[in-house]
């Protein structure tokens, strides 16, 4: 649960106690004296069940962000030689781009073709404590994204380049997603 789910959860808690001893006292002859120190212990003890839980489940929460932190750093270590050659501005992309043939490049030259192979294959899974639907869907769409260099077919550079910010944006993304899953 989030944050403002305890809240939620918290507060309605409070209102259910408040409306319950309210229509309790229903029965009882009309007095205009309330109770307060009750009511106050009622919400005093709601209010600390709901911060022992939050304490109780904190060490969970630790070890599914430590999980998500190595998966999202073994991630990006197998996505860093494509991203380091595919940075725009960066040297290795300006030395590259200056060596790739515009016409195109056959087989073996193409070293963004290479390194996009090796990401797609050695992608790691994703540890199922920190599986979500949308965190899944993500890492489908950088395998595709990446798998597409597979067949590059002799493309030249410029062809290719749009696919390449696609596919970093979604590498990006991916490691975003994967943070904010916990």
């Amino acid at each position: 649960m989030r944050e403002w789910q305890y809240f939620l959860a918290i507060t309605v808690a409070i209102g259910a106690g408040f409306g319950i001893g309210y229509a309790a006292g229903m029965s009882q002859p009309m007095t205009n004296d309330i109770e307060w120190e009750t009511l106050l212990a009622g919400a005093t003890a709601i209010v600390g069940g709901g911060l022992a839980y939050a304490g109780a489940i904190q060490p969970f929460r630790q070890e599914r962000k430590r999980k998500a932190d190595n998966h999202i750093h073994d991630f990006k270590a197998r996505c860093d030689g494509f991203l380091m050659f595919t940075e725009p501005g960066s040297e290795l992309f300006e030395i590259y781009s200056k060596a790739f043939d515009p016409r195109g490049c056959k087989g073996d030259e193409d070293l963004i073709s290479k390194l996009a192979r090796s990401a797609f294959e050695t992608l790691p899974s994703i540890p199922e404590d920190i599986v979500t639907p949308e965190l899944r869907q993500q890492r489908l769409l950088v395998h595709r994204h990446l798998g597409r260099f597979d067949k590059n077919d002799g493309q030249g550079l410029l062809k290719v380049l749009p696919d390449i910010q696609e596919t970093r944006q979604a590498i990006f993304d991916y490691c975003a997603i994967a943070s904010d899953s916990f």
